[in-house]
C-alpha cells in the first residue's frame, strides 16, 4: 500500500481501476509527475494471484486493496485493507 501512496504523493491521485497495476510499474500518459516505477513487477498475493484494487473505492478509504485468499472466490478468508 506505500507503493500507492508513493504514486499518489507524486501524482496528486490514486491510480485508477483500469489503471491498476500498470500504473505503479510504467508511466501512464496522464501522470506528469509520475516518478517510479514503484514496483519492479505485478504484485501477487501469497497465492501467486493478482491484487484487485478499485478506486474509487467502495469502502469509504482512499482506495481498496484485496485478496481473495487460497481460494479465488469471495469468502471470509479475504484478506483486505478495510478489515482489522
Amino acid at each position: 500500500m506505500k507503493r500507492v501512496a508513493l504514486f499518489r504523493l507524486h501524482t496528486d491521485r490514486y491510480p485508477s481501476t483500469d489503471e491498476w497495476p500498470s500504473a505503479i510499474l510504467q508511466r501512464p500518459s496522464s501522470a506528469a509527475n509520475w516518478n517510479g516505477p514503484y514496483l519492479e513487477r505485478k504484485p501477487n498475493d501469497p497465492w501467486k494471484r493478482e491484487y484487485k484494487y478499485r478506486h474509487p473505492p467502495a469502502q469509504g478509504l482512499d482506495f481498496d486493496l484485496w485478496s481473495q485468499g487460497p481460494d479465488p472466490q469471495r469468502a471470509d478468508d479475504d484478506v483486505t485493507n478495510w478489515q482489522n
